[in-house]
């Protein structure tokens, strides 16, 4: 039940849908109505590529493995990713909004649409530790939060930080081939795994750049294993 803050807030600063336009009032999601937020969070459980986890119907390889893997010898630092939907629409619109325009309640809704498949995918791979790919402290100061960190906290799920980001340029300003030079030697492991397995969150899979810089450097701190899960998957050329 909305708070009466809410509603008052409502009234004073008004707001509407991102996607019907619909005046939002009460019962909503600060960027979209109630309907239009669960047509677009939807999980996608089509098959995914085991080796980047692109969906196969997109682009057909042989069995579990898409085209693009077989074409390009892909290998990645992680052992497998999972993600809940694809970065689009008003999922897209809600991550960019939590994070860089600061409406942090925006978390704890990205939070209860994915909790359920978010827990069925820690019971699959069954990590020891759950952690998640950190701002640096530069984007931290500017944000005053870190999006992943509170997405997590709002699911109620036990995760600690292992992972330290140094300072970078922004990811989704660069291209492709960008991306991966400029994560590199970005991040550093601030404990020692000891043949643990380990589950890496974080919002967006683009291009796997930083999932894979960010895996690598917890395999070379003693992960056995990395597994990693993202809200959103970008569904473009990588």
């Amino acid at each position: 039940m909305p708070s009466i803050y809410r509603f008052i807030v409502d009234l004073l600063f008004p707001e509407y849908c991102a996607v019907c336009g619909k005046f939002l009032f009460g019962n909503h999601f600060l960027v979209a109505c109630k309907d239009c937020w669960n047509e677009g969070f939807k999980e996608f459980a089509g098959e995914k590529c085991v080796i980047c986890g692109y969906p196969v119907k997109f682009y057909p390889g042989a069995g579990k493995v898409c085209g693009r893997c077989i074409e390009r010898k892909r290998k990645f630092s992680f052992d497998g990713v999972n993600y809940f939907t694809f970065y689009s629409g008003i999922v897209s619109h809600a991550i960019w909004k939590l994070k860089f325009r600061k409406q942090k309640e925006l978390a704890k809704f990205i939070a209860n649409s994915i909790k359920k498949h978010f827990l069925e995918y820690i019971n699959e791979v069954k990590p020891h530790i759950i952690t998640y790919v950190p701002l640096s402290k530069e984007r931290i100061r500017e944000r005053s939060f870190d999006q992943c960190e509170e997405i997590l906290k709002h699911m109620g799920i036990r995760f600690e930080p292992v992972l330290e980001k140094l300072h970078t340029k922004r990811q989704s300003e660069l291209g492709i081939q960008e991306r991966y030079e400029n994560i590199k030697g970005s991040f550093v492991s601030k404990r020692k795994l000891n043949g643990r397995t380990v589950l890496l969150f974080d919002d967006v899979f683009t291009t796997g750049a930083t999932l894979n810089e960010a895996s690598g450097v917890l395999k070379k701190a003693g992960a056995s294993k990395v597994y990693c899960y993202t809200v959103a998957y970008t569904i473009r050329q990588q």
